[in-house]
């Protein structure tokens, strides 16, 4: 451990979420503030987003958090995937619903629905299936052209995914 930070120390008593950023910093969703804040390795704040019920309309019951390619992607399941700049300013609302997980990968968010793999392309605004799965298998994620899935009691990798 570089360095424990006591977040309840620095005023965020209720942070449901936090991810890795760049430069030995990371993200929180401040839960009492409705904001996603980012910290430097000592604690200190880097930036807010300010309060994101105020700027999106909706109350957030965020279950995701994830920073990639200078973007920080905030995901809550009834609303969809939040997607803010490098200083937490909003930008849009990618309106996939029901997720719990989801990986980036360059232009490409690759996650589970209905029992398929789907990738949504970021450019292009599209939705395809990439693989079918039974329910009882959980996405885990994506590497070197391989799915990997969960179950109870096992990891199983399925190989040959390309992803455009």
């Amino acid at each position: 451990i570089h360095n424990q930070i006591q977040l309840n120390e620095f005023g965020y008593d209720q942070t449901t979420l936090a991810c890795s950023s760049n430069n030995e910093s990371f993200w929180l969703y401040d839960a009492i503030n409705f904001s996603i804040v980012k910290l430097n390795e000592y604690g200190q704040q880097v930036t807010n987003s300010g309060n994101l019920l105020q700027l999106t309309g909706h109350n957030l019951n965020p279950n995701y958090l994830i920073e990639a390619n200078d973007l920080l992607y905030l995901n809550d399941s009834k609303i969809g995937i939040l997607v803010f700049d490098m200083y937490g300013g909003y930008l849009k609302t990618i309106p996939i619903q029901n997720l719990s997980y989801f990986q980036i990968i360059d232009e490409h968010i690759v996650y589970q629905k209905n029992g398929s793999i789907m990738d949504f392309d970021l450019k292009l605004l599209k939705e395809k299936k990439l693989n079918e799965v039974e329910e009882k298998y959980k996405f885990r994620g994506v590497s070197q052209g391989n799915i990997y899935y969960q179950s109870n009691d096992s990891i199983i990798v399925m190989n040959s995914i390309y992803i455009e």
